[in-house]
């Protein structure tokens, strides 16, 4: 299918800053770090040199505009110095890596896995629960229109490519059973549902864009920290957390 625009992702948060005043702080920040990840969406080989160019970018910016905790961390993996760097970026890319890394292998993979990671050649089956452009666990499901009703997709946690995917079937562990799939929606995000799972106690949002145009689903995601909270309490947990770790 396709990946939504650096520009559009970029708008989109600034403008649920503007309207969902209790996500404004954590929307302002993840604005920024979009653009600052779209600065250097370049492709390139994974080296040594490359991260050595562009990971100090990246701890120079959460040093200055994250959160004091992760301002802290990324000023001490600066100090650390460059094999240090290169072992949290290359963990993560290789599937591993320290939990603790995680966030900041993200925010510098990201952009890198947008430019690299290519379209897939030839048809997707729709029942692939893994990206087919890098692997990665979806972070959030889409519904789009098409003809008379709307066709589903998934989003890619990582390098955002969306690919078609069945309505009634579980991205986690292929649960196709209507009846232990429930969804839930809240008032407050009417163009956000609760997809989740009993067979595997998994859930994803859903941004349903025959409801709001407008939406961008990696966007909507991280502003709908109610929705994430609520099911959390339920005893779901998230496939896979968005890039700010909720």
């Amino acid at each position: 299918m396709s990946r939504i625009p650096w520009r559009d992702r970029i708008a989109r948060a600034g403008q649920l800053a503007e309207t969902i005043p209790s996500a404004s702080e954590v929307m302002r920040f993840y604005q920024a770090l979009l653009a600052e990840q779209e600065s250097w969406c370049r492709p390139g080989e994974l080296t040594g040199a490359l991260i050595e160019d562009r990971f100090p970018r990246l701890l120079d910016f959460l040093g200055r505009n994250a959160s004091p905790e992760v301002a802290a961390d990324a000023r001490a993996i600066a100090a650390a110095g460059p094999m240090r760097w290169e072992s949290i970026v290359h963990g993560y890319w290789a599937g591993g890596g320290s939990p603790d890394d995680e966030f900041f292998a993200r925010a510098f993979l990201a952009p890198y896995a947008e430019a690299v990671c290519t379209e897939p050649v030839g048809p997707v089956p729709d029942t692939i629960v893994l990206c087919p452009c890098c692997g990665r666990r979806p972070v959030v499901s889409v519904l789009r229109q098409e003809y008379e009703g709307a066709r589903r997709s998934l989003v890619c946690s990582l390098c955002n490519w969306e690919w078609k995917f069945r309505r009634i079937l579980c991205a986690s562990c292929r649960e196709e059973e209507f009846g232990v799939l429930p969804v839930y929606s809240a008032a407050e995000f009417p163009h956000i549902r609760i997809e989740t799972c009993r067979s595997c106690n998994c859930y994803l949002l859903s941004i349903d864009m025959t409801r709001d145009l407008a939406a961008v689903p990696a966007s909507d995601d991280i502003a709908a920290l109610p929705l994430h909270i609520w099911a959390r309490d339920q005893g779901y947990n998230r496939i896979q957390a968005n890039m700010l770790g909720m």
